[in-house]
């Protein structure tokens, strides 16, 4: 399993291609007039965008920025599925997964259209519980948007916020059971859920790092171990790396005798 590193950063971006492939969310490079930084990955960055009251992403923008960036992989727009952000998006998780998929068929036009490689954009799947999720994916096989072969990269939406475990496998594990040969990436998945998953998926990624440097330099325990680290550590090269070593470890152990059914 691979495991990425998100920042919005660009010194931090060209340091952590050192060791893997940066996660960038498309609201960093929003606005930007020049190149962030070649060879990244682009989350669409719908969370953040549905929970401050905005639209997501248009999808033409995003390869536009993709283009720009020279970018591996560009996920599509979705709607999340989690209870808050639908209470602020007013939808349901119906919606959210037709919405999803609208979005995922009208990016996939616009990149044939201007000769953008369909395999540089990763799909996602969205739903609350297991049958979500895999109706999502049905739906998506009928429409011709996912198929399950190793370069379609399908991300797993809605699972990097919930704090259980067994839930977060339970999906996986039915995800993967229909999918067996698609490249699986689930979003944010915490550092103690990734030695349940890390046989499961094909990458995970984290930006946890920097809330963890951020209140550990503001308890005066910066990750680093320098106390006149600048900007709290968020910036810091050393607390990258220390907390990406912490990652592979816990990736490097499976545990399988959680009980899944």
């Amino acid at each position: 399993m691979q495991f990425y590193i998100g920042t919005d950063s660009v010194k931090l971006a060209k340091f952590i291609f050192n060791f893997t492939i940066p996660f960038v969310s498309f609201n960093t490079l929003e606005y930007r007039k020049s190149i962030f930084c070649k060879g990244i990955i682009i989350d669409s960055g719908s969370f953040t965008r549905i929970k401050l009251g905005r639209e997501v992403a248009d999808y033409r923008r995003l390869i536009d920025t993709a283009i720009i960036n020279d970018a591996r992989i560009v996920f599509v727009p979705d709607y999340m599925c989690e209870t808050n952000i639908r209470a602020i998006g007013g939808y349901s998780v119906e919606t959210a997964i037709r919405r999803t998929t609208r979005n995922t068929i009208d990016m996939l036009k616009y990149a044939e259209k201007i000769g953008f490689d369909t395999k540089r954009i990763g799909r996602v799947v969205q739903g609350w519980n297991v049958e979500d999720y895999i109706r999502h994916i049905d739906l998506m096989l009928k429409k011709k948007v996912i198929e399950d072969k190793k370069d379609c990269v399908i991300g797993i939406g809605s699972v990097c916020r919930r704090n259980a475990t067994l839930n977060i496998v339970n999906i996986i594990k039915a995800i993967r059971k229909r999918l067996p040969n698609a490249y699986l990436h689930a979003f944010g998945v915490k550092g103690d859920t990734l030695p349940y998953i890390n046989r499961l998926v094909d990458s995970a990624d984290s930006f946890a790092w920097a809330i963890g440097s951020w209140h550990a330099k503001r308890d005066g325990r910066p990750v680093c171990g320098r106390f006149g680290c600048e900007k709290n550590c968020v910036h810091c090269e050393e607390a990258v790396k220390i907390f990406y070593d912490k990652m592979i470890k816990k990736c490097k152990y499976f545990i399988s005798n959680l009980e899944i059914f």
